[in-house]
Order: structure tokens, then C-alpha cells, then sequence
């Protein structure tokens, strides 16, 4: 029966109509909808639908300042005092929550932790690299050489893991290394940037950068000459005007 009303609701209303509906509704009402028929999920998980439903939300988020703040924190599971011990004995767990733009600062909600089991991970706990447009970057590097960085969708609960970058500790020795995550309007795609300071270069402590694209789902050096520099890896950078920070 209740096949038969969907039938009934696509045969009723056009597909720009019913196109039209979806793009008014809120993210996790159309994330709902993706199960209703292949249709509708076909329609939904288009990269035109997903844009110009982003466009919008967006800007109305802008207008009535409804920003949410992600906050990324370590809790100790069994109130140890010392952050160091509790580190060693593996028992300290991440905590993501949204809070609301406001003087209070209201949680607006807890956001499940993507990775499981933990104990994958190279370092014991994940850094938040950056946000944009809901998407969420982490890299597994907190504390020693780590490689692991993912793309993580809260809302759908999807998580994506990059392929390794071309410089690593095994490729070049020791670095520094300062990543950013955001979107390219240009190409209408995300990418993360990721500069690299060589530390075991003799004479001249030469500075690469590497860009991944999510559109081709490869990493690509950049043939540029860039001022020899440290950089302070393992800080989280803002993505602000179409512009890292």
C-alpha cells in the first residue's frame, strides 16, 4: 500500500515540482526522503540538487545568524586527574556537541564520534582540521606523524578517509606540516591543502605543498616556489571569504 501511494504522489506532481518541495527542506528531512524511492534518492544525491539546496541555506544561516559552533574536546571516562595518564591508559574519549551563537551558549546537540574502533588510529585521538558548508575535516597527526585524514558528514553520518599524501616520514624524514580544509567555488569542489616544511634538509629547509581534490579523489603537488619557512603544524586553520586562515 504504501508503495502504491508514492507511485501515486510521483505519477501526481511533476519532478520539478517535486524537486521544488525537497529543496525546501531542512537537511535531515531530505536526508529522510533518499529512502523513500530510488527516484527521489537518485534526485537527491545529485551534485546539482545538493549545491543549489546548499546556496540557500547558506545564505538564509547568514541572514538570521543562526550559526552553530562545533566543539571538540577530551573527557576522561574515569575522572582521572591527569591528562597524561589518562592518555597512556587509553581511557580518555572524544566529545562533539554544537552550540548555539549565543550568550549562553546552548548546546544544540551532541554529534555521534565517526571513527570506531579508536584503536585504528595512529595517534589516540583525532584533530579537527577546519569546517565548511557542514562538512567537517580531521586528521590523525595530534600528536606524532600521522597520515590519516578524513571528510566527515554529521548530518548523513558518512565519513570519508583520504588516500595517503605524497610526503610522508618515510618518503622525506621529518617535517612540519600545516593542513586546511575548504571549498573552491570555482570548481564547485572541496580540497584540502596541506604545506609541508622539510626539517632534515641540510642547508635550506625547503617548503611543498600538496591540495587534494574530492572531485578527483587524488592528491596533487603544487609546481611552485615557496619561501623557505617553519610552519606550526597541528593547529586548526579558518576558512573565511573563500580564503584559508
Amino acid at each position: 500500500m504504501q508503495e502504491f501511494k508514492i507511485e501515486a504522489i510521483s505519477c501526481t506532481f511533476p519532478q520539478e515540482i517535486i524537486q521544488e518541495i525537497l529543496l525546501r527542506l531542512p537537511v535531515k528531512s531530505v536526508i529522510k526522503c533518499t529512502s523513500v524511492c530510488k527516484t527521489w534518492r537518485s534526485m537527491i544525491i545529485n551534485q546539482s540538487f545538493i549545491r543549489t539546496h546548499l546556496n540557500p541555506t547558506v545564505h538564509v544561516n547568514n541572514l538570521n545568524a543562526s550559526h552553530l559552533f562545533l566543539i571538540h574536546r577530551v573527557a576522561d571516562r574515569r575522572s582521572v586527574t591527569m591528562f597524561h595518564k589518562a592518555l597512556v591508559d587509553n581511557v580518555l574519549e572524544e566529545v562533539y556537541s554544537l552550540h548555539y551563537d549565543n550568550k549562553a551558549f546552548d548546546e544544540y546537540s551532541k554529534i555521534e564520534f565517526p571513527i570506531a574502533p579508536k584503536q585504528e588510529l595512529y595517534n589516540p585521538h583525532l584533530r579537527v582540521v577546519g569546517t565548511c558548508n557542514g562538512l567537517i575535516c580531521l586528521a590523525d597527526d595530534i600528536f606524532r606523524y600521522g597520515y590519516d585524514i578524513f571528510i566527515w558528514n554529521p548530518a548523513i553520518r558518512k565519513l570519508v578517509t583520504l588516500p595517503y599524501p605524497g610526503v610522508t616520514y618515510m618518503t622525506h624524514g621529518g617535517y612540519n606540516a600545516s593542513i586546511g580544509f575548504g571549498f573552491d567555488a570555482n570548481t564547485n569542489d572541496y580540497k584540502v591543502v596541506r604545506l609541508v616544511t622539510l626539517l632534515d634538509m641540510a642547508d635550506d629547509r625547503t617548503t611543498v605543498a600538496e591540495v587534494y581534490s574530492i572531485a578527483t579523489g587524488s592528491w596533487t603537488s603544487l609546481d611552485f616556489v615557496y619561501p623557505s619557512c617553519i610552519l606550526r603544524g597541528r593547529e586548526s586553520q579558518a576558512f573565511v571569504n573563500g580564503t584559508l586562515h
